[in-house]
């Protein structure tokens, strides 16, 4: 909530939308690596109180952002594969975290968040990148 309302105070967010997805997928991604490494209990809530704090911005900008690249008459239909790939992700990397953690730890199975924050993280520089390309056309 705190990271959401933090958002809401950037002005024109949209349209640094793309510098904003690929910066919390960074902080997210070190958030991550800092859960991988964690010894201490406080060093681990330090690390989940900050993950929290950086995804909180990516999926609001990620629809602010898409839906300023397309017509308003296709929002329904955008904004609905946006949901169903975000769900995807939220349904299945939680199960393959606990099945990798069989015989282990869940501290042991994060390099999967690690792996899918980084691809967040590249998914935004292409994100960035179609939004020039379409600017110059």
């Amino acid at each position: 909530m705190a990271g959401r309302f933090f958002t809401s105070t950037i002005k024109n967010v949209t349209a640094i939308g793309t510098k904003v997805i690929s910066v919390m997928a960074l902080v997210s991604l070190g958030a991550i690596v800092l859960m991988i490494v964690a010894n201490s209990p406080v060093l681990a809530i330090i690390a989940i109180v900050l993950a929290g704090l950086a995804f909180a911005h990516i999926f609001p900008t990620i629809v602010g952002v898409t839906f300023a690249k397309f017509d308003s008459s296709l929002y329904g239909s955008i904004f609905g594969i946006i949901f169903a790939i975000g769900l995807l992700g939220g349904t299945f990397v939680p199960k393959f975290i606990g099945s990798l953690s069989v015989g282990s730890t869940v501290q042991q199975s994060l390099p999967l968040a690690a792996v899918m924050a980084a691809l967040l993280f590249i998914i935004a520089l292409i994100l960035g990148k179609a939004g020039k390309e379409k600017k110059s056309e």
